[in-house]
């Protein structure tokens, strides 16, 4: 069954590093799991935006990953504390270049992957999606401010799964958009 609204948070600018950088895993986690995801590029400013009108406010797409603590996130489930230091941590959020919104036929067809060391983990498709993006871009406004440079990671398909020290991840966008970042854990592990 449909949920009847998008799970909505917010990452700090802090944690977006890009193509080539690395996701480091701070000390407070030995459990950090990869969510490979659509990214939206908004475009113009915009607040109470219409669904038929949503997508206009997309500039551009790409790709990112939604790294999650997901040690520190049980925790705070447990506890019934937020989940900003799971999911906000520095160089949680990777996100490659955007490609105008222009140069994609049909953005209720587009494919994402997720490999890690070579091997597939992730593999989706917008048409697949819970919400479309006119879905999320109507309601994130109704509640926010949308800005000129937001970011929405529009959430991940199946193969959720812990990241190692050492990891290469790979996702791709429609074999048009790659992004490429290691994993490095504080830790060791």
């Amino acid at each position: 069954e449909k949920p009847s609204e998008p799970m909505v948070f917010m990452k700090p600018t802090s944690a977006i590093v890009y193509n080539n950088d690395s996701i480091i895993i701070p000390k407070i986690s030995n459990d950090a799991h990869h969510e490979g995801e659509i990214v939206i590029l908004i475009g113009q400013d915009g607040k109470d935006v219409e669904l038929k009108n949503a997508n206009n406010y997309i500039l551009g797409v790409g790709i990112g990953i939604d790294v999650t603590l997901r040690d520190v996130q049980s925790e705070a489930k447990k506890k019934g504390k937020p989940w900003l230091v799971s999911k906000g941590f520095a160089t949680s959020a990777p996100v490659s270049e955007f490609l105008p919104v222009e140069n994609f036929q049909d953005l209720k067809n587009l494919e994402i992957q997720l490999f890690v060391n070579d091997q597939l983990r992730q593999k989706g498709n917008s048409q697949e999606m819970i919400f479309d993006f006119a879905e999320v871009i109507s309601y994130i406004s109704s509640i926010f401010t949308l800005k000129v440079g937001d970011l929405i990671y529009t959430g991940t398909p199946a193969g959720v799964a812990q990241m190692v020290n050492g990891d290469k991840v790979k996702v791709t966008l429609n074999n048009s958009i790659e992004l490429n970042v290691d994993v490095k854990s504080i830790n060791g592990n």
